[in-house]
């Protein structure tokens, strides 16, 4: 059985306003990954799979640490797109 019960439901419809955000155009591609050894390009949030994802903020020009024999392999640091301080 794929349902246990049905339930009433409200569906609203959220249109999308063209040139309002959420392009991928409006986001520096550049800036949103780092490797270890590199100067931060961005203060903000940033996190790697060599670090659990756990995210660290970082200054601008502070240097990326590197995690040495983690399994990732070579640490490389992300933005969170987010970035809320």
């Amino acid at each position: 059985m794929q349902y246990a019960r049905e339930e009433p439901t409200e569906w609203i419809l959220v249109e999308r306003i063209a040139d309002e955000g959420g392009s991928l155009a409006t986001v520096e591609s550049t800036s949103l990954k780092a490797f270890a050894g590199q100067n931060c390009s961005q203060s903000g949030y940033w996190w790697s799979p060599a670090n659990q994802l756990q995210s660290r903020y970082f200054e601008l020009g502070e240097v990326f640490p590197e995690f040495e024999n983690n399994s990732w392999g070579e640490t490389i640091w992300y933005l969170e797109v987010t970035n809320k301080k």
